[in-house]
């Protein structure tokens, strides 16, 4: 059997002759650019255009029907007004395979992105004050960022939208840190008082692993949110407190002052713990199922030795 086109050995029309009569083609698009090397494609501005190139080829080569693309290989040159694309392709037609190339471009039209525009005056309408060590810059969203700053005690973040602004503080509200807001009148448009926003986020000040009291009982917080989760450390019954009621509760120590021990013997109600820091023996109460020889934290409350 022949091509009918060139008469070359072929089940039916070769793979030479069909790219004549349909080439592949690669969809022609304009793509918006701003300098700092953001690009808005479906109604949203991207930072990784390379990325997007990959995608894009892949998604947008047209070729005929019997076609199988296996992979193909992507050289790409950015110019000013277009990016130059040349596609490698590796694939299969009537059980054989081939590899073919095409060229194509993505012209570019340069404009300045919202992020860029806003920057340039320094736009925001809300002030996330975080009072904390460590940066939080990688829990926000960098396209509601204006500016930010270090501060003596914790860092400033600009924002460019209140309703962005109030969702980062309820999402860390939620983890247990102390959000608090505030606003002041910065003017008036449209016949309207225009506020500007600034939202407080503070360290916890009761934190996963502290020791508590309340209501005379001695617990070991385990969780934090909106319901502050404890276990009992005499019974380790596990319960929770609504953190509106976080005002009651009595640090009495730290996680820090937990100490290691290992458990030396076991008795029916009570078991032998060493402290390894002064290697001291305890006698406790036996509370739970435990190992010997395992090891255990423990905590000096009043004179008194805890397993938490």
């Amino acid at each position: 059997m022949v091509c009918p086109v060139c008469g070359r050995e072929e089940e039916g029309l070769c793979i030479d002759c069909l790219l004549k009569e349909k080439p592949m083609t690669l969809r022609e698009i304009e793509l918006p650019v701003c300098d700092c090397g953001r690009y808005f494609y479906r109604g949203r501005w991207s930072p990784n255009i390379e990325d997007f190139i990959d995608k894009f080829v892949r998604n947008n080569l047209m070729f005929p029907d019997g076609i199988r693309i296996d992979s193909i290989d992507i050289d790409k040159k950015f110019l000013r007004n277009k990016i130059r694309i040349m596609v490698r392709i590796y694939g299969n037609y009537n059980n054989g395979e081939f590899e073919t190339e095409i060229r194509g471009e993505i012209g570019i039209k340069r404009v300045v992105c919202t992020k860029c525009s806003r920057l340039g005056s320094r736009y925001y309408e809300a002030v996330l004050q975080f009072r904390v060590a460590e940066n939080p810059i990688n829990e926000i969203d960098n396209e509601f960022v204006s500016n930010i700053r270090r501060v003596s005690n914790g860092f400033d973040i600009y924002i460019t939208s209140t309703q962005y602004a109030r969702h980062v503080g309820r999402r860390f509200e939620m983890n247990g840190f102390v959000v608090k807001e505030s606003s002041k009148l910065v003017g008036r448009k449209d016949g309207k008082d225009v506020y500007r926003v600034t939202i407080s986020i503070k360290e916890p000040d009761i934190r996963i692993g502290d020791i508590v009291e309340y209501k005379g009982n001695i617990l070991k917080v385990i969780g934090t949110g909106k319901r502050i989760m404890v276990k009992n450390i005499k019974t380790s019954k596990k319960s929770s407190i609504n953190r509106k009621y976080g005002n009651n509760l009595k640090i009495i120590s730290r996680k820090e002052d937990v100490r290691k021990g290992i458990i030396t013997a076991t008795k029916p109600d009570e078991i032998q713990v060493l402290d390894i820091e002064d290697n001291r023996v305890y006698d406790i109460p036996k509370t739970e199922d435990v190992e010997l020889g395992g090891g255990v934290d423990i905590v000096i409350i009043r004179n008194r030795v805890y397993i938490v």
